[in-house]
């Protein structure tokens, strides 16, 4: 079989969740199937359309170039590429194509496949298809209930100076007595300031309804669910995302959970042996990035502050310089040790020196790939309880959960594992088996085959 993916990166250009599972899961289906990966890149890397390159035996890799949208469509729908991706697909003619990601790419791609009669699947990893952020989180960290009818997108203050939402602020009647009144309203009375806060918010929904922006962002929440409408099978990875999206009205979406790719792993529970008679090693393992949380654990750990354990923290550095220096002006204890990064292939070397593996995501996680290969490792996880992690976890048996964002909820767990160092390995005893990539990847041909039956179906039909 000869199957397409396409990605919004791929590594060594980016070491994300959706690139390194999409990487695991071509490296699995290559070894009975033909795989090429379409992913994208920044333009200073070369031109326009790199030509199909073997990384490995039966996987070959194409780069597009990114285009910077000059309209907010184009953040979602931008057809400068679709010459490129037709020439790709007549040129490796594929019997399927698996849609990982089209961010950086464009929902265009769909019309393409459909008017080429080439079955798709999509899987579904995280909430850009409803949400432009991807992340459906506020810029104070709270978590947004949805688009609404894109009304919400426009009132999020990620709307204001981004490229991936219509500005609000700047299209608002009467937006200098709107300003005024949201600050110059602090001056007054608590009731007085009560009364103007909800009066600015009503005005600002009511003009933000007559907007321009309003009909584009309802626009895009319409386009999305319809073209995801028209995938053979919608695939999420977890339970939590597969209902937002059927809030939504995207339709027929099927649960299969991520495999761990496992090749020379054995998992045990060694490193718990003599667990009572050592520091005990939390760790962090993952980007570092605001939305990812990792200033909540650093302060939990300084709440904790006992000298009977250790914060070993894997990630790269350097996307986000300014978090970067708020995070290690946090650290002020010895114990808080920033490791470095780490490659995919060596994140179980890291795994082995940590006794907890903690997820303190501000964001609605979908499903984590680091907290399945924790588990594959009979490693208790410690996370946020938000989006997918908190069906993953069950408290006490495999791990603990703890309110987004509370620092003290985490440090009370992470006090409780300090003084009880024991329960970490009889947690790891009680983690069920996790599933590899080698069996996914059978879910996942399972799921081409039928995608493919159904298309020949529908094709016998409409030529009647």
């Amino acid at each position: 079989m000869k199957i397409l993916h396409i990605v919004h990166s791929y590594p060594p250009y980016s070491f994300g969740g959706t690139e390194l599972y999409t990487q695991d899961l071509c490296e699995a289906l290559s070894k009975h199937n033909r795989i090429n990966i379409l992913a994208s890149r920044f333009k200073e890397y070369g031109s326009e359309t790199t030509p199909t390159e073997n990384i490995l035996e039966n996987i070959g890799i194409t780069f597009f170039n990114r285009h910077r949208p000059e309209t907010y469509e184009q953040t979602y729908f931008d057809r400068r590429n679709d010459e490129r991706f037709l020439a790709l697909i007549k040129h490796f003619s594929p019997d399927v194509v698996h849609v990982q990601h089209l961010l950086f790419h464009s929902m265009s791609f769909i019309n393409i496949l459909t008017e080429a009669s080439i079955p798709f699947v999509m899987t579904l990893h995280d909430y850009w298809y409803l949400c432009p952020q991807c992340f459906l989180t506020k810029t104070d960290g709270s978590l947004c209930n949805g688009p609404g009818n894109g009304d919400i997108c426009l009132s999020c203050d990620n709307a204001d100076g981004n490229g991936y939402i219509p500005p609000s602020r700047a299209v608002l009647k009467n937006g200098s007595i709107l300003f005024f009144l949201k600050f110059a309203g602090y001056f007054f009375p608590t009731s007085i300031r009560e009364w103007a806060g909800s009066w600015v918010i009503r005005q600002k929904r009511n003009a933000i309804r007559s907007t321009r922006g309003f009909l584009e962002t309802k626009e895009r929440l319409r386009w999305m669910v319809s073209y995801l409408n028209r995938a053979g099978r919608i695939i999420s990875p977890s339970e939590v995302i597969s209902e937002r999206y059927n809030a939504a009205g995207v339709n027929d979406i099927i649960v299969i959970p991520h495999g761990v790719r496992s090749s020379n792993i054995t998992p045990g529970h060694d490193k718990y042996e003599q667990i009572a008679n050592r520091h005990l090693a939390f760790g962090y393992i993952g980007s570092i990035m605001p939305h990812k949380g990792l200033h909540v654990l650093i302060e939990a750990f300084k709440l904790a502050n006992d000298t009977r354990a250790q914060l070993l923290i894997y990630g790269k550095a350097g996307d986000h310089p300014e978090y970067d220096l708020f995070l290690r002006k946090l650290a002020t204890l010895p114990s808080i040790r920033f490791m470095g990064p780490i490659t995919h292939e060596s994140i179980f070397d890291a795994i082995k020196t940590i006794d907890a593996v903690v997820i303190p995501s501000i964001c609605t996680e979908n499903f984590p790939l680091v907290a399945n290969e924790a588990f594959f490792a009979k490693t208790p996880v410690i996370a946020s309880n938000v989006g997918g992690l908190s069906k993953l976890i069950v408290p006490g048996k495999n791990g603990f959960l703890f309110e987004k964002g509370n620092s003290g909820a985490l440090a009370e767990i992470l006090s409780h594992l300090i003084a009880n160092p024991h329960t970490l390995s009889v947690m790891s005893r009680s983690i069920p088996p996790v599933k590899t990539m080698t069996e996914h990847a059978c879910e996942i041909e399972n799921i081409y085959d039928r995608a493919i039956a159904a298309n020949r179906r529908k094709q016998k039909y409409e030529s009647t």
